[in-house]
């Protein structure tokens, strides 16, 4: 039986190790994403080909999983989940929100340039970055967006693509 890492404490038998693994974000049309511990700092992939060997098509915001993990060539991935604790809420996907056309998603900051006034967000959809004004993050009053921040953003097109309306970080 494997041990049981919970609070993340160094295992000293050489079998693999069970972490609880929260969401970090998992974009859908791509088939993958990234969990963290509970109580550590790393990261950790995970594929959607798991999730299906598991019986899942997706995991959504708020998802907890034990998994068992391991050292890929390109860091910390999921070998196998042995316990959904609870998948989230599975619809991250873009729907529509309102008559004027906007809709709302889940999304990571891409890069956020201060000094430029202007960032992006890669969006769950898999579609096109989003641009972000900061003229929305005055409106907002919003200080600052940190590379890899989970968001919620509600977005419009625009000519050259697509552009943000309403953001709120959600870590």
């Amino acid at each position: 039986m494997p041990n049981i890492n919970y609070n993340n404490q160094a295992s000293t038998a050489a079998e693999s190790e069970i972490y609880r693994l929260h969401l970090k974000w998992f974009n859908g049309s791509k088939g993958f994403g990234f969990l963290v511990p509970e109580k550590d700092t790393f990261d950790v992939f995970i594929h959607i080909t798991t999730l299906q060997e598991h019986g899942l098509n997706a995991i959504g915001e708020g998802a907890i999983l034990d998994c068992e993990i391991f050292d890929g060539n390109k860091g910390k991935q999921v070998k196998t989940i042995t316990q959904v604790i609870h998948p989230g809420d599975i619809n991250m996907m873009t729907r529509a929100e309102n008559a004027d056309g906007t809709v709302t998603m889940g999304g990571i900051v891409k890069w956020y340039k201060p000094e430029k006034g202007f960032g992006f967000v890669m969006a769950d959809d898999g579609q096109k970055d989003i641009f972000i004004h900061k003229s929305l993050l005055d409106k907002l009053e919003i200080d600052e967006l940190e590379d890899g921040q989970r968001v919620k953003i509600t977005v419009k097109a625009v000519d050259k693509g697509r552009e943000a309306v309403d953001i709120k970080v959600v870590r």
